[in-house]
């Protein structure tokens, strides 16, 4: 920076006052001391004229502009208004550029541009940064106030002054340092660190940070302290060693296709398998701000072994493992392991009916007119004849179903055929079908008929969510039912549920109550405890149950063609087809169906 002339000969009053009077007689030879005296011509005063609005009558004449000014910074961004005349840190700017002109002994040059990439040259002005700047516009004011002193002919130094800012967080420490005027003192290393030292700000000072705002650099925000921020420690997790979801849901290809031969529906597992992996959570690291304060970390949280039936954690509390052979799945949240029984043929003669607790897999056909039921799941690798299954949880039939107008099949769970022709199927959960002629289909769920051909012809299908095809009926116009209703399950339900409350409340009506000096006996007590408890059970199950049949004047059809003579029902809204649709979705609007677009 160049070096600051000081005035020669203080003591003479008719002396300039300036080195920029100097200057001026220069460039203007004519200009006597007289004149100088009288007009106060030096360009610093100038400029504190034009910074500061000079004289008083003045003021009214440029209160319009100002108020124009005012009004166009409002809807600039935060820091255009920064650039834009009258705001003090420009005018300081200027007032020191004009200073270091003089001090070189050249003309002042022509302003040169100053935008926001020079005050944050290797980055974005952001919130804390305006906060800084709007901080550094009022000493900006103050220096110039001080510059002009109490007598409006006589300028006065102003020594440099420095602004901080502290993050909101308390991790960093900002800083921007303005320069001197006339002859002021610059700014220097010892005077930051005093201004850091004053405001209790002592860990992660940047020395390097201070000393190149020392060197001096001016109008610029710089990084001076950097505190420590406090690492949390990552919450424990599982990681899968058993898929979690291998025995939900089929594996679908990228063009949507359900591949029924390659699924891994299940998996068996031996005594001491492993199921997951439990990983542990991670340390937590302490932090500490910029004012020295420790910042405490969060402990992170384990994780939760999901520990179900025929399972348990290894002695070392980092995986889960099987306590028995048998089949594994993951249902509300755990692993169970279920026994399985494997039938290597046919479900006939040769071994009659089946009624098991645990899973079933069938690697032949289940014969007309037998009957097989698991309190888990049903998998068949054959056909299914005439006959009867009956699943706790889902049932899996590799090839399909030829019901012969007497095969059943029921699942608390979903249900995944490849087919079902002249039969019936009622599911707790979804149905994923690649066809369905002359079928009676209820799910509780979705059906879901996309896979293959996804024909659904005849029949009549119910569910409660969404039906889904490609084709539903034919060029033959074959009536075919598509509802979205409540199940006969469903209303079966709900009505032995209403039932059960109904019962419920009448026998708490007859139990004697406490009385004054004759209290109940415990057995009363307990028994009036465990009916209260089963009524509020049954009132949330029927109030879920409610809120599922609200839920089906909201739902949807989506059909790639729908052939006429389909009657098609949601809610209580129906109608039946009478001409084709083609990438249909149908809905309730009102209580009338509408046959709108994909």
């Amino acid at each position: 920076m160049a070096e600051k002339r000081q005035l020669e000969n203080p003591k003479k009053e008719d002396q300039p006052k300036s080195v920029l009077l100097s200057l001026l007689r220069k460039v203007s030879p004519s200009i006597t001391e007289e004149e100088d005296a009288s007009k106060n011509k030096s360009l610093l005063y100038s400029i504190w004229r034009n910074m500061t609005g000079g004289k008083k009558e003045e003021e009214h004449n440029t209160q319009e502009q100002e108020t124009d000014t005012q009004q166009q910074q409002e809807k600039q961004e935060p820091e255009v208004e920064l650039f834009l005349e009258g705001n003090p840190l420009l005018e300081l700017r200027r007032a020191w550029k004009q200073e270091l002109n003089a001090s070189a002994q050249d003309l002042p040059t022509e302003q040169e541009q100053w935008g926001p990439q020079d005050l944050l040259p290797d980055g974005e002005l952001t919130s804390v940064h305006r906060k800084l700047i709007k901080a550094a516009a009022q000493t900006a004011k103050e220096m110039l106030k001080e510059f002009q002193g109490s007598n409006t002919e006589q300028l006065k130094a102003v020594n440099s002054k420095v602004n901080f800012l502290v993050s909101d967080d308390e991790l960093t420490v900002y800083m921007m340092a303005l320069p001197p005027l006339y002859g002021g003192k610059e700014i220097a290393e010892s005077q930051l660190r005093t201004v850091l030292a004053e405001n209790n700000i002592s860990f992660g000072i940047e020395g390097h940070a201070l000393e190149k705002l020392a060197e001096p650099i001016y109008f610029q925000i710089l990084e001076v302290a950097h505190g420590q921020p406090a690492v949390n420690g990552a919450d424990g997790r599982i990681e899968e060693v058993v898929p979690t979801s291998s025995s939900v849901r089929f594996v679908e290809k990228e063009n949507g296709i359900i591949d029924f031969k390659d699924m891994n529906w299940f998996h068996n597992v031996c005594d001491g398998d492993v199921l997951c992996n439990l990983i542990p959570p991670t340390a937590p690291q302490n932090g500490t701000n910029v004012h020295g304060v420790p910042i405490v970390a969060k402990e992170g949280r384990k994780v939760n072994a999901p520990v179900g039936k025929n399972t348990a954690v290894s002695e070392d509390g980092l995986t889960v493992i099987a306590t028995m052979d048998g089949q594994v799945s993951f249902q509300s949240g755990k692993y169970k392991i279920e026994q399985a029984l494997t039938i290597n043929g046919d479900v006939d003669y040769s071994t009659g009916n089946l009624d098991v607790k645990g899973n079933v897999v069938i690697k032949g056909d289940v014969r007309d007119g037998f009957v097989v039921r698991a309190s888990g799941d049903i998998t068949v690798y054959g056909m299914i004849e005439g006959a009867t299954l009956k699943a706790g949880g889902s049932i899996f039939a590799n090839t399909g179903m030829n019901g012969n107008a007497r095969g059943n099949m029921t699942a608390g769970g979903d249900i995944k055929c490849k087919f079902i022709e002249n039969g019936f199927a009622d599911a707790k959960g979804d149905i994923y079908l690649e066809s369905a002629i002359n079928a009676n289909l209820s799910s509780q769920g979705s059906i879901l008929i996309k896979s293959g051909r996804g024909v659904l012809v005849g029949g009549e299908i119910v569910a409660m969510k969404t039906i889904e095809a490609i084709t539903v009926g034919n060029k033959n116009h074959r009536a075919t039912t598509v509802s979205i209703v409540p199940t006969e399950r469903f209303r079966e339900k709900q009505r032995k549920m209403e039932a059960e409350l109904k019962e419920t409340q009448e026998e708490l009506a007859t139990l004697p109550v406490e009385q004054k000096g004759k209290p109940v006996p415990n057995e009363v007590r307990l028994r009036s405890t465990a009916l209260k408890m089963r009524e509020r059970q049954l009132r949330q199950k029927l109030k879920e149950m409610d809120e599922q049949r609200e839920e089906i004047d909201l739902a949807v059809m989506r059909f790639g063609v729908l052939y006429p003579n389909t009657n098609v029902t949601i809610g209580t809204a129906t109608t039946t087809s009478q001409q084709q649709h083609n990438q249909c979705l149908i809905y309730n609007k009102g209580g009338e169906i509408v046959f709108g677009t994909k």
